[in-house]
């Protein structure tokens, strides 16, 4: 595991918002800033397991110290929940238990598509989009939950 990098310019920065994309051997994670007009995609944190992530984003939400964090749900094309609904649901939950901070859920179907088709649009290469793929589809969901939040007057 690698420590938590915080650039010198977030530095003194409160940042309100964490978006995680939530997977079952990597997760990705965006971040925002107080006024919402900084939004960008963070760190991609690799685990062998649940309490392995737990680990990690305890140490990472300590150095960020997010007031809401925004836990990518994976829904089926249908809306139903998948399996993996209910693993984020749970993670989720012992997030919001040993931090106290609120989380919330938004749908992040085909955040993934969104994210790869950014980075290719950008020349990135597939190699390095395998890497960074996560956490640029947390970056999409953490910009359209904000842009959801603002629509619907609840920013």
């Amino acid at each position: 595991m690698s420590a938590i990098f915080v650039p010198d310019f977030l530095k003194g920065i409160t940042m309100i918002r964490m978006a995680i994309d939530y997977g079952k051997r990597r997760a990705g994670i965006a971040i925002s800033d107080e006024n919402e007009t900084i939004v960008m995609p963070y760190k991609v944190i690799s685990y062998k397991d649940r309490e392995g992530f737990i680990k990690q984003i305890m140490e990472m939400i300590g150095k960020v110290n997010p007031r809401e964090i925004i836990f990518g749900l994976p829904l089926n094309m249908d809306g139903t929940e998948s399996e993996m609904s209910k693993e984020v649901r749970r993670v989720s939950a012992r997030v919001n238990r040993d931090t106290k901070i609120k989380t919330v859920f938004y749908d992040e179907r085909l955040t993934t598509f969104e994210a790869r088709e950014m980075l290719r649009e950008q020349g990135v290469s597939a190699k390095r989009q395998k890497e960074i793929i996560d956490m640029y589809a947390a970056y999409c969901i953490l910009k359209s939950y904000l842009k959801e939040k603002g629509e619907n007057g609840n920013g």
